[in-house]
């Protein structure tokens, strides 16, 4: 294609029609511009110490580092930011539970007694206070998790969608198991060095690699990957989140499948993938048997 201002470029036809945006210098913002529309936005909490490096003028979309005075650094998609009235989250959510009698109103609307905590624990909606749940025990979670993303007792939301997921295989067992497939182990870094893994499905890895890559700012490597039918991909996965419930990270990072991530130390994870590869030959070998 041909630009009046910017000369040739190249693109695919469905690419060109679904972002709608033609030629990506027209369309790119500069760091000049994205400080600008900052300050428009009156964003005084916020900073950004690598947007030079990020706007390259290369993407229309981009991922950019975002630093809060306040609630410290994250990754963001930079269209979120300046299209939300609150570009840090633990800002947004100071703005949504004012005192501790906003969050134990909210709190108990939510849980309706599944759950309790001590609310003199409260000091803010971003840091982690104990909660019991009657079912699986106790843990900490902060208050802005507990009331804006109704993320409670972590076992008790995979209870309840492992059954379904289950049931649904279950279900559609003769077709999911003739549904080519494939369960994968997927390291996760920070640019800070911090990591984590993700045990997912997917019958493509590298479309799913790219995937988390664009949508969670993260570098990924492929630590496992085994083709599988989808019964048993799914069989499987649910088994071992039953066993992962421990290891399970809770915290502010969203995309999709951030509730599949686990941590645990190197010399765990080995004999973890030696674990999984072992279930895997033996759901196989069972299927196969006469």
């Amino acid at each position: 294609m041909r630009c009046k201002e910017h000369g040739t470029f190249e693109t695919t036809p469905v690419n060109h029609l679904k972002s709608k945006n033609g030629c990506y210098k027209c369309y790119r913002t500069t760091p000049e511009d994205f400080r600008r529309l900052v300050r428009a936005k009156g964003f005084s909490t916020l900073s950004f110490p690598n947007i030079e490096k990020e706007l390259d003028g290369k993407s229309v979309k981009k991922i950019i580092t975002v630093t809060c005075s306040i609630h410290g650094t994250t990754k963001k998609n930079m269209n979120k930011v300046l299209s939300g009235k609150h570009a840090c989250l633990g800002c947004f959510h100071d703005s949504l539970i004012k005192s501790v009698e906003d969050f134990s109103y909210n709190f108990q609307l939510l849980y309706k007694g599944e759950l309790t905590c001590d609310m003199t624990e409260y000091k803010s909606v971003t840091s982690n206070i104990k909660v019991s749940c009657k079912h699986h025990g106790t843990f900490y979670t902060t208050p802005h998790r507990l009331i804006n993303h109704n993320q409670g007792c972590r076992q008790c939301g995979y209870k309840r969608c492992s059954l379904y997921t289950v049931t649904q295989a279950e279900r559609n067992k003769d077709e999911f198991m003739n549904t080519p497939s494939g369960l994968y182990v997927l390291k996760l870094s920070e640019d800070s060095g911090n990591f984590n893994y993700k045990l997912g499905i997917s019958k493509d890895i590298k479309s799913r690699m790219q995937a988390l890559i664009r949508d969670s700012g993260l570098s990924v490597e492929k630590i496992f990957y085994r083709k599988v039918d989808l019964y048993t991909a799914i069989s499987i996965e649910q088994d071992t989140f039953s066993l992962l419930h421990e290891y399970l990270i809770n915290d502010d990072l969203k995309f999709a499948g951030y509730t599949e991530r686990f941590y645990m130390g190197e010399d765990l994870i080995s004999d973890f993938i030696e674990y999984l590869d072992y279930q895997i030959t033996s759901s196989t070998n069972m299927e196969n048997a006469p």
